[in-house]
């Protein structure tokens, strides 16, 4: 007699036992995939904030190539001392975001630095130049910057939206 009352305690105890590892299972499962979820909007808005972190460093180098020619003194100053005068570049952010967290535009990035290097060379050896498409080494370097932009913005409507 025993062994029939204890039949159904057993087996009432066998489920309670089940649904609660099923219920732990489920609410287990549901947490890593929220936590999956939230680590991957936080790593798209980190991308999102980085892209714009990078788009304003182009637009500060562009600048402070446009100011760079206030800053250089024709015939006495050599690249070196010419650019000593001067805060850092932002080219070697616009790089390190790249690297990082951009490496697919790593490269555009490293041919829009070439191209910006010849511009700067430019003008420290020959001064002043027209902002305009007649001076040739502005020109590459306006198109470059054009190229880049549209680069960005084509990456954040695929990436980020």
């Amino acid at each position: 007699m025993a062994d029939s009352s204890l039949m159904p305690a057993l087996i009432g105890l066998a489920g309670t036992v089940a649904g609660t590892i099923m219920g732990f299972g489920g609410g287990l499962l549901t947490q890593l995939a929220l936590e999956h979820r939230r680590q991957a909007d936080a790593r798209r808005t980190k991308k999102k904030e980085k892209l714009e972190e990078l788009a304003c460093e182009l637009y500060a180098h562009e600048y402070w190539v446009y100011t760079l020619p206030n800053n250089v003194e024709r015939g006495k100053d050599d690249i070196f001392t010419a650019l000593a005068k001067l805060p850092p570049a932002p080219i070697s952010k616009m790089l390190a975001i790249s690297n990082v967290y951009f490496p697919e535009l790593q490269e555009h990035i490293k041919i829009f630095s070439k191209q910006s290097a010849a511009h700067i060379h430019f003008i420290v050896r020959n001064g002043q130049q027209p902002f305009d498409a007649s001076n040739k080494p502005f020109a590459q370097h306006i198109e470059a910057i054009k190229q880049l932009e549209d680069l960005i913005r084509s990456y954040a409507k695929r990436e980020l939206q």
